[in-house]
């Protein structure tokens, strides 16, 4: 309980803290009952009204509606006012925020750089009884801690791990559907029956923190504690989201640029760390194709959500039909059990594996994983199914296209052609077993195989012959996904598509 009445007026007037009113000046009789640190963009439903609320300013958006809009919801929520600090992205206070501040009598005040928030905390609480002040203040020193965490990028499982050194017990973050995103222990690891739990929201996702204290037996402290890891993680989360449309076309470029090879060594592992991989770790490349009910987003989506409960880092897109990724290799094992899940729970899902590169030779593993496709029907392909197919990849360009124009000649454009030698190749040329498939009587199989003899002057029936098709054919759909296309089950290229999202 606080001793007496503290308002705005004698926190922005105490000489000490060097605090500057900019806006709401009417307002400065507000009574504050306590001190609340916040990045998010709504954090009224973590206040009761009556709070002096300090910002670093992320949450306040470079857009002036948006400004407005969170100050007309604080001054809506009773809020007695709001501290913005300065020097961590802002230089001075949006003018926008002055102006609805106020429109409304609502103090705003700002705070340098150099004084911590632990002097505005020692003030605000001086009166509080001494256990409550050190509770506060120990809180807001894990919020800080928390906060630059956030800042600088840190992952959830490095979140956690504040979370649970602080409050000395084990800490779960569950997804909506209750399974484990990230985890830390403090110790052996403790059971989280009887644990508390705390919604956290992001957006229109929500996540449960659950930690192996009891509610009832949590001190002042680690509830405070608790309250700013909920603020802490909600923001993680909202960032982790909040990717602009001009990242999410870099994040499609880069990974165009990493398949056609068009960055040197250097550069490459320059734009990988701006994504927040490790140039200098290996990575396994992912490409996933959705099936007709699925698109190439939603898949996305699953694959990630998935891998965010390993502590692999990646990077992923997607295109129209397909998703992609780039992932720190932790174990070839690991990437398969996560693609033998995913076909399962997702029938018609077909998933390419590359293998483990080096930064210099991501962009080969990138075609193994596509290749791979190509090479085998099975719904989880890998580099290990390419097979003589793997020849045909350490050959240019230009040299598997001149290949595949001799050997087929004027067949080349023949769809109908090339599908029932395709269909043939791929089932040993049994001939009811490709006009079955294809849906045709043989006596059309035959009349195109006459056609593809006619226009290439190769003989269908020639064992040789066959295996120049067989060879025509890989470098023909090696080709055509050098080109930005996977395969589907039937071999044929996929469309290239726009992409949408990456996550770290």
């Amino acid at each position: 309980m606080i001793a007496e009445v503290i308002t705005v007026g004698e926190i922005v007037g105490a000489d000490d803290l060097e605090l500057t009113l900019v806006a709401g000046e009417r307002g400065l009789g507000h009574e504050v009952t306590g001190l609340h640190v916040s990045e998010l963009e709504e954090p009224t439903g973590y206040l009761e009204g009556g709070e002096l609320l300090l910002t670093l300013g992320s949450a306040l958006g470079d857009i002036a509606t948006r400004q407005r809009a969170y100050l007309r919801r604080l001054a809506e929520k009773d809020v007695a006012g709001l501290g913005v600090c300065l020097g961590y992205g802002l230089a001075s206070v949006p003018s926008a925020l002055v102006a609805a501040a106020n429109a409304v009598d609502f103090p705003v005040f700002s705070v340098p750089r150099h004084v911590p928030t632990i002097a505005l905390s020692t003030f605000v609480f001086g009166r509080l009884a001494s256990e409550r002040l050190e509770a506060v203040s120990r809180a807001l020193a894990v919020n800080e801690e928390l906060t630059q965490a956030v800042v600088s990028g840190a992952d959830l499982p490095q979140l956690l791990l504040v979370i649970s050194r602080s409050l000395g017990c084990s800490v779960v973050l569950l997804d909506e559907s209750h399974r484990a995103i990230a985890e830390n222990h403090v110790g052996q690891r403790t059971s989280f029956e009887g644990g508390a739990e705390l919604p956290v929201l992001a957006g229109d996702r929500a996540a449960t923190l659950r930690i192996s204290l009891p509610a009832e037996e949590m001190s002042d402290s680690e509830r405070l504690i608790l309250q700013q890891a909920q603020n802490a993680i909600a923001l993680h989360l909202s960032l982790r989201r909040a990717v602009s449309a001009a990242e999410l076309r870099l994040a499609g470029d880069l990974l165009t640029d990493i398949e056609e090879g068009r960055l040197s060594e250097r550069e490459l592992a320059r734009k990988m760390t701006a994504f927040g991989l490790r140039p200098e770790q290996r990575h396994v490349p992912f490409l996933a194709l959705p099936s007709d009910s699925l698109s190439g987003e939603k898949l996305r989506l699953s694959i990630a959500s998935a891998l965010d409960r390993r502590p692999a880092r990646y990077l992923s897109t997607a295109r129209t039909d397909r998703a992609e990724f780039i992932v720190e290799a932790r174990g070839e094992s690991k990437l398969i059990e996560l693609a033998e899940a995913l076909v399962a729970s997702r029938p018609g899902v077909r998933v390419g594996l590359g293998r483990a590169a080096d930064t210099a030779d991501l962009p080969h593993s990138i075609a193994e994983a596509r290749a791979s496709l190509t090479a085998t029907d099975r719904p989880i392909a890998s580099y290990r199914d390419l097979g003589s197919v793997e020849l045909l990849l350490s050959l240019p360009e230009e040299t598997l296209r001149a290949f595949v124009d001799q050997v087929l000649e004027g067949a080349v454009e023949d769809e109908a052609v090339i599908e029932a030698l395709d269909a043939l190749t791929r089932s040993s040329w049994r001939w009811n077993v490709a006009a079955q498939e294809l849906g045709v009587h043989r006596h059309t199989l035959r009349y195109r195989m006459a056609r593809l003899k006619e226009r290439t002057g190769r003989d269908p029936e020639d064992p040789d012959h066959r295996m120049a098709f067989w060879f025509a054919l890989k470098a023909k759909r090696l080709l055509e996904a050098r080109e930005g296309g996977c395969a589907d089950r039937s071999g044929a290229p996929s469309k290239p598509g726009q992409s949408l999202r990456i996550v770290r």
